[in-house]
């Protein structure tokens, strides 16, 4: 056939593939078939091969290309990934270099700031060395009886020519008072004069010529102050006038600068008077400068944060000295410093004060309005006092503390409100504290009332608190001159000679009472740690407060500790182990010195590299069958230089994928060299040479399906040894691992770790086959199915070795003294039970048998009981006014919240729907004898919307709660009910659902349970809603629901005996916990007592076993949701809340439940927190935290 004969024909195929592609089904099928066999029929054999040659070949070159395409887009693929990778890296270089850079600023900077600040100290050093010396140069000497002047050179007017060696202009006001010239001309210092801050200063010099006014510029000083000069001379009263605003001083008290009007004691002639000078006696800027310079302490400002008003009146006591007294500091200054040293609800209202005109004065005033008033202060220290243990007399020390503190309280007080202050004159603070004293010393106070005249018959005149205050304050001094007096008479007192104790021996000896306190001079006294530094090798003071050592940085101290083998505890010359250091670091609490903690820390935090040998270490032998399965499976590798059939173990917690170098070699795999560091369980650190390749992997049972893994690190050793599995004996043990296509594996030897960084290789799919606890788990990932978990008991080799075997004796004496004991605590409940109950619990139970009724509610008999009302015939009246407030709050908080509003909202519309609530017409809301409206909330708890009424909501003084009686104890105590729970081999639970809504009130009290509600509309008069059951909250419930369930099953004793002795013995409240010896009992007993306890309106429900067959005839609903679990999908670890305790059905095991408790440092009210907050019932966990 020729070339063009064969081209028409597969244009004609491919135009009846086009038109075949048109229909659906098997029609498009059939009618490209049957084209396609029309043509090739035209054709001989030879022709139509031929043609199905050049189709297949035409198809193949399509694959072919396609093939290529693809190789080519992963070839793409995989070098856009690894510029992604490179890129990546070099982002992270660049974060980390951007990290050093900014840490190398940041050092800069902090260098810079304190040369900035040792600057400004030598600035301020030298102003005041500069000030001294002005001060030293410009006083009186015999040598130079005139202040500021250098030499007698003529005299210059204020207009003179200004020397050449002056830099600065400062004025100088200088007033002369000499004989004969009342009007000595101002004379200006040199304006080339440096300025310095303004000084006052006073001197006395001789008569000068007429007319000669003095000179007090020095022509060479630097630094020197604008200064006001008065000089006076004796017999000269002169009136100068000042043009300078501001006059301060800067010259100290001690220096005794003499007033004006006064002369200074050494001088015979008296000091002329300045009425217009007045000097300041508040210490300026300079003078804190000075002060300082002299090393007079700084004082600092307490802090205030507790509430305490004793606190407070010192810190404000501190404001008034130290910063009230610098006027030129402003309002947003002083407030800064006020909130520094506030802290808790103190600084919370101090900060509502930050946008006002006037902060700090605002913020201050609303303090002292809340935590300054003498009133506060008086209560809060009266009752600190009247805390302490009652003062003994004899008691000196005792004594002169009570004295102290009174004092304390009056100074306090005088310094708030005056000498005349009204806490100071009241009578009544006497009264309570004396109180404190013993008899003789009252009435000693009260004998030196009438003495001094304080108190006199038929006058209302009292004793006041300074006065109360004087006298301890005498009587404490007058105690201590006689105990002192008593000592010193004891101790100076000589023997007696021989010849009178032979005179006095005939005598008899009478005893003595002397009810002084004198001290104990034989006691010995405490050892005080002599100060001593071992950096400068000084006695004078301790290391902590060793100048030297505060300036060395952390690197330093380590290096000095290192150098000479010091105590990183203490710096002194010994090892650590032999320092005898006990106090605690201040910072961590651990032994060694604060100063040294960086240092302790970072020298004890190093990370150490151990190169570790080639030859492994195991634990266990490997040779013998393993207990525990890893994750492992068949895989094969492919690489360039071929496959390899190996197995791959899969680990969770490896962060990287590892493979053999022999594995590596033989795939010529070929990567970048890397160091790897490993950290063990130890917390070593072991370094790993290795490097980085890429490779492919394939489960073995599809090897066309191949997962690339990139950065593997080759490792020569994973310490993995040979691994068997006895696979077919677990997939006949355990039928959930029957059907699945489990690997063989024996004795396998993993090559490859796959780690967390190829999850989707190792992350589990579903389904997962898992059975009861214990049992292994069959895990699906990409690679194929796994197994893991525990392997079973398994046949132990024929040779053991055991390092150490103990045996404890069987101790049968100790088991049969527990079940004797358990036996003890359960015996009680076989025998009718003897209550001697109260006055108020008799008249309950009467209560309770005479009015209980049984009524039908839709169709379903219910109990109605009375509410367990006083004997006090109370009548209870509350208007909906009462309550509207606390809803209008509700709705307020609701309203931010919207879910928490729709839950509200449904739980409301629920309790109607349910019939336990109903909704009062307006006009029988008005006509009820008693009317008594509760609040109500809504709160989330364990992970439930829960309707919160209060009932015990005050109105008037009067609370419903506390007018009802609580009932007595009826039915099983706690710990008799888990007894017998644990008792028998087969156990049930339940629990009756919603028991207090299932017992109804009497028509007569439901008006006293009511509520308001408008569904959030807040705009609508509130709805007045009724309860028609018993409510949670009310005192009374829980003994009205649980008579009501016993009556209905002793009602019926006599047809279902086995349910009325369950209710009584095994019911707590609306929990039913019984066990019983055979399952067919048990299944038994939980039908009958659903039956029987449905015909009183109890729907028991949330049952659990833990024998499945006890309560699988049970629908659904019936059974509890971990029940259910089990079931039917084989879950073994859920749990059933029992009394505050967990029981786990599957292995009849109980279970407490962990309540972390968070604490800062581990001391005994910690510790007994902790203990009192995990709940133990029975006692189990007595013998650890006893």
């Amino acid at each position: 056939m020729s070339e063009h004969h064969a081209d028409d024909v597969l244009a004609e195929e491919n135009r009846d593939e086009s038109v075949a592609s048109k229909h659906s089904g098997s029609q498009r099928t059939n009618s490209s078939s049957s084209s396609r066999n029309s043509h090739l029929s035209g054709l001989s054999d030879k022709d139509a091969a031929k043609m199905r040659t050049l189709r297949r070949r035409i198809r193949l070159n399509e694959l072919e290309c396609q093939l290529q395409e693809d190789q080519t887009a992963d070839e793409q693929l995989r070098k856009l990934d690894e510029q992604a990778r490179s890129a990546r890296l070099k982002a992270e270089e660049v974060e980390r270099q951007a990290l050093r850079e900014r840490e190398a600023l940041i050092s800069k900077l902090s260098r810079q700031c304190r040369v900035r600040i040792a600057r400004q100290e030598l600035l301020e050093a030298e102003a005041i060395s500069a000030m001294l010396n002005n001060e030293s140069s410009s006083s009186p000497s015999p040598s130079h009886p005139l202040m500021g002047t250098d030499d007698q050179s003529p005299p210059q007017s204020a207009s003179s020519t200004p020397q050449p060696d002056m830099e600065q202009t400062s004025t100088s006001v200088s007033s002369s008072f000499c004989h004969g010239n009342p009007s000595a001309p101002l004379v200006t210092s040199h304006p080339d004069i440096q300025q310095a801050p303004p000084c006052v200063s006073s001197s006395v010099c001789h008569p000068t010529p007429s007319g000669a006014p003095s000179s007090t510029s020095p022509p060479n000083i630097q630094q020197t102050l604008p200064c006001v000069s008065t000089s006076a001379c004796h017999g000269a009263p002169v009136s100068a006038t000042f043009s300078a605003s501001v006059v301060t001083s800067d010259v100290t008290p001690r220096q005794g600068i003499p007033t004006p009007g006064t002369c200074p004691p050494h001088l015979p002639y008296p000091m002329a008077s300045v009425p217009s000078l007045t000097v300041s006696s508040a210490p300026t800027v300079m003078d804190l400068l000075v002060a300082s310079s002299h090393g007079i302490p700084k004082p600092t400002l307490p802090k205030f944060s507790d509430g305490k008003e004793k606190e407070f009146a010192l810190l404000k006591l501190a404001l008034v000295n130290l910063i009230d007294v610098h006027p030129h500091l402003s309002e947003q200054y002083q407030f800064q410093i006020l909130i520094d040293r506030l802290g808790g609800r103190a600084l919370k209202l101090a900060k509502s004060f930050l946008y006002a005109s006037q902060p700090y004065t605002q913020a201050l005033q609303a303090l002292t309005g809340k935590n300054g008033q003498p009133r506060q202060l008086v209560q809060s220290e009266i009752g600190a006092i009247m805390s302490t243990p009652s003062i003994k007399y004899g008691d000196t020390d005792a004594f002169d503390d009570f004295s102290l503190d009174v004092l304390s309280l009056v100074g306090m007080l005088q310094a708030l409100e005056g000498a005349e202050g009204v806490e100071l004159r009241c009578g009544s603070h006497v009264d309570r504290l004396l109180g404190k004293l013993a008899p003789s010393h009252r009435n000693s106070f009260i004998e030196h009332c009438l003495k001094k005249g304080i108190l006199e018959p038929n006058c209302s005149k009292t004793y006041t608190l300074p006065q109360f205050a004087e006298w301890l304050r005498t009587k404490s001094q007058s105690q201590s001159f006689a105990s002192r007096a008593v000592s010193s008479h004891n101790s100076a007192g000589s023997k007696p000679t021989h010849q009178q104790s032979q005179h006095r021996a005939p005598k008899k000896e009478v005893s003595t009472t002397v009810f002084m306190a004198s001290p104990n001079t034989k006691d010995k006294p405490k050892f005080k740690p002599k100060p001593y530094c071992p950096y400068c090798d000084n006695k004078e003071h301790f290391l902590g407060g060793c100048p030297e050592i505060k300036k060395l940085s952390t690197d330093q101290i380590i290096q000095w500790i290192k150098d000479k083998g010091r105590c990183w505890k203490c710096g002194r010359t010994h090892k650590p182990e032999d320092c005898t250091l006990k106090k605690p670091c201040h910072t961590c609490k651990e032994i060694h010195l604060t100063v040294l903690h960086d240092a302790a820390k970072k020298a004890t935090s190093h990370v150490y590299r151990l190169q570790t040998s080639n030859q492994a270490v195991f634990v266990d032998k490997p040779t013998r069958p393993h207990n525990v399965m890893l994750k492992i499976l068949p895989v094969t590798l492919h690489g360039p230089g071929g496959s390899i059939d190996t197995y791959a173990i899969l680990d969770d917690g490896s962060e990287r994928t590892m493979l053999l170098q022999s594995a590596a070699a033989r795939l010529k795999l070929h990567g970048n060299p890397e160091t790897m560091l490993l950290r063990t369980v130890r917390e070593d650190i072991v370094e790993c040479q290795g490097q980085s390749c890429t490779f492919q992997m394939s489960a073995r049972d599809k090897p066309e399906v191949m997962y690339t893994v990139t950065g593997a690190f080759s490792a020569s050793n994973l310490c993995l040894f040979q691994y068997t599995y006895p696979v077919e004996d677990l997939q006949h043990r355990y039928s959930h691992l029957r059907h699945l296509q489990l690997p063989v594996i024996n004795n396998a030897s993993p090559q490859v770790l796959i780690g967390s960084d190829q999850a989707d290789l190792i992350v589990a799919r579903h389904p997962i086959k898992s059975g009861k606890r214990g049992a292994p788990v069959a895990i699906n990932t990409k690679l194929g199915w796994t197994l893991q978990g525990p392997a079973g008991n398994q046949k132990q080799l024929k040779e053991q070795k055991v390092f150490k075997t103990s045996l404890f004796p069987q101790t049968t004496d100790i088991m049969q003294h527990v079940e004797r004991l358990w036996q003890a605590d359960v015996l009680p409940y076989l025998n009718d039970k003897q209550a001697t109950r109260s006055k108020h619990d008799q008249q309950a139970v009467q209560m309770l048998e005479a009015t209980t009724q049984r009524v039908q509610v839709n169709g379903i008999w219910h109990y109605a009981t009375p509410l367990l009302r006083q004997g006090d015939e109370m009548k209870f009246h509350a208007p909906k006014e009462a309550v509207l407030p606390t809803l209008k709050g509700t709705e307020k908080r609701l309203d931010k919240y919207p879910q928490l509003a729709q839950k509200h909202n449904e739980l409301i519309a629920k309790l109607v729907d349910a019939g336990h609530v109903r909704i009062l017409p307006k006009d029988e809301a008005d006509k009820s004898e008693e009317s008594w409206f509760i609040p109500h909330h809504t709160v989330y708890h364990n992970g439930k919307y829960r309707l919160v009424f209060n009932c015990s909501f005050r109105y008037n003084n009067q609370i419903l709660n506390e007018h009802l009686l609580p009932g007595p104890t009826l039915g099983a105590s706690l710990i008799g009910v888990l007894l017998r729970f644990r008792q028998h081999t087969v156990a049930i639970s339940g629990d009756i659902k919603a028991m207090f809504h299932q017992v109804r009130l009497l028509p007569e009290d439901r008006c006293l349970f009511r509520f308001l509600w408008r569904n959030l509309q807040v705009d609508k008069e509130p709805d007045v809603y009724e309860w028609q059951v018993l409510p949670f909250g009310s005192t009374c419930s829980p003994c009205c629901a649980t008579y009501a369930l016993r009556k209905h099953a002793f009602d019926h004793e006599k047809d279902y005996p086995e349910v009325a002795k369950a209710v009584d013995k095994s019911f707590y409240v609306d929990n039913c916990l019984q066990s019983l010896p055979v399952e067919t009992d048990a299944k038994a007993l939980v039908q009958k007592m659903r039956n029987l306890l449905s015909d009183g309106g109890s729907e028991i429900r949330q049952w659990a076993s833990n024998v499945p067959a006890v309560v699988e005839d049970l629908p659904p609903d019936a059974r509890s949701d971990g029940c259910e679990l089990w079931l039917t999908f084989g879950e073994t670890n859920s749990t059933e809340a029992t009394l505050g305790m967990l029981w786990e059905c599957s292995s009849d095991a109980l279970l407490y439940r962990h309540r972390p408790i968070s604490y800062d440092c581990l001391n005994m009210r910690n510790m007994y927190k902790i203990l009192a907050s995990q709940y133990d019932p029975i006692g189990y966990l007595t013998p650890f935290t006893a």
